[in-house]
């Protein structure tokens, strides 16, 4: 993403399609509010500096950033206003906006990702635990670092190509 390019087919991006709905919701859940962005140009360095070492054949890594992001802080900072609110006000205007919109197709994406299916416990999926110490301590050792700000990557206009930021559903 350093040439501010994405994928092609960004309208069939799981992320983006997360995105799109928060922000024509006006809210994401302060349960959801943490995400993992990792640019994949920077991912591809991290491995770049896995692959050719002897010492490191044969073994698994899990190259991921980090450090979490809080979506609604990186709209914010992108001038989209995107409330917190709890997941209790979030279900409630969920629920509203299923009630009074026809977008079928973005709701349908949206609750893919998110792997809510029927009889399912909708906040168990957000008991998020990453085991990459590993991986993170022999990137460190190779002299690599993630991003911690994650305001920087808005100067790569990660988000020009998502051509859905207009409009805010109006709450019930």
């Amino acid at each position: 993403m350093q040439n501010g390019k994405v994928q092609e087919d960004v309208a069939d991006n799981s992320f983006a399609n997360y995105v799109k709905f928060v922000s024509k919701l006006g809210c994401i859940a302060d349960i959801m509010d943490q995400v993992e962005i990792s640019p994949a140009d920077i991912t591809a360095q991290a491995i770049v500096k896995l692959f050719d070492k002897a010492e490191l054949n044969n073994q698994t890594f899990h190259v991921f950033n980090p450090h979490l992001v809080q979506l609604s802080k990186l709209l914010e900072a992108d001038g989209r206003s995107i409330a917190t609110v709890s997941f209790e006000n979030f279900i409630d205007r969920l629920i509203c906006y299923l009630q009074h919109n026809g977008d079928c197709a973005l709701i349908g994406r949206f609750l893919l990702r998110m792997g809510w299916q029927e009889n399912q416990e909708l906040t168990r999926k957000f008991d998020l635990l990453i085991l990459q110490d590993k991986t993170a301590k022999i990137l460190q050792d190779l002299k690599f670092t993630w991003q911690r700000n994650p305001v920087l990557w808005l100067d790569n206009h990660c988000f020009e190509k998502f051509p859905f930021f207009s409009g805010t559903f109006q709450p019930c």
